[in-house]
């Protein structure tokens, strides 16, 4: 359980829209929105302890000359190699953990509750503790193909293959589930619901 205002996990496959559901709750109901990937990726940059775990794992080449880590180096090195995958996540998810609740006990205030969103959320039960409730987003798998060969400029067999490569949830742990292929009104309508249940 969670100390403080109760935390809800927005979560889904990558091109589902999880990030434009987040913003819904943001902008139009003000509830604060942790990223968890751009936090766990400055948290290379910031947290020294982190980076040297890593690279002890994965070795002294992920580290540029300038102490900062290579990111595409560690990513072909993890991309293949499980084990090393699962010790390198050992180490950066209770970090990006720690990182959330001091985030968390910065915003909280007077808000109903807190938003972390996180990709692999449903993939990972170590992660299961941090929320209170579980929002999956997800979309037909062909607008979510659309939708990444747009935002990131890349041919729809890298996409097919991101996707194809992602870890199976269990659905069973969902809350709530949004099609953002619905429109933006469904989107709205099913975003207001859940921050009313909060109340």
């Amino acid at each position: 359980m969670n100390s403080g205002c109760s935390v809800l996990a927005v979560t889904g496959g990558i091109g589902a829209g999880k990030s434009h559901v987040c913003r819904i709750f943001s902008s139009r109901h003000g509830i604060p929105v942790y990223d968890s990937d751009s936090h766990a990726k400055s948290l290379y940059d910031t947290d020294p302890v982190l980076l040297d775990k890593v690279r002890m794992i994965a070795g002294n080449d992920i580290i540029s000359g300038d102490g900062k880590l290579l990111r595409s180096v560690l990513a072909a090195k993890i991309f293949n190699d499980a084990s090393m995958l699962s010790r390198v996540e050992a180490e950066v998810f209770p970090a990006v953990m720690r990182d959330f609740y001091n985030w968390k006990a910065r915003v909280e205030g007077s808000v109903r509750f807190v938003i972390i969103e996180s990709a692999i959320f449903l993939a990972k039960p170590i992660l299961y503790p941090m929320a209170d409730k579980v929002l999956y987003v997800d979309a037909p798998l062909e607008l979510r193909i659309a939708r990444v060969m747009r935002r990131d400029g890349v041919a729809r067999d890298a996409v097919f293959e991101r996707i194809s490569n992602q870890p199976p949830v269990d659905l069973s742990n969902a809350s709530w589930i949004i099609d953002t292929s619905l429109g933006q009104e469904s989107i709205e309508k099913s975003v207001e619901d859940i921050v009313a249940s909060f109340s």
